[in-house]
């Protein structure tokens, strides 16, 4: 039960404060063949991160934009 993730799995439930470390240490070594160090540089190096980080930008333009809209209207003050 150990080596299929089973044990950890119930760890981390009954222990959310610890979760963190039981998955990097004990899950994600099982499912993937990588330290916690190489799966965040992969996600930040990803070309869909970098596109995200535009759209998220992108849509906090477009919130600001609106805010200010609707102050111009007096809906907002």
């Amino acid at each position: 039960m150990i080596s299929s993730g089973g044990y950890w799995f119930g760890q981390a439930i009954h222990d959310i404060y610890n979760f963190k470390y039981l998955f990097w240490d004990n899950l994600f070594p099982l499912m993937h063949e990588m330290t916690e160090a190489e799966a965040i540089r992969l996600v930040f190096e990803d070309t869909q991160h970098k596109s995200a980080e535009e759209v998220i930008k992108n849509k906090i333009e477009e919130n600001t934009d609106y805010v200010n809209q609707l102050k111009d209207l007096k809906v907002l003050v």
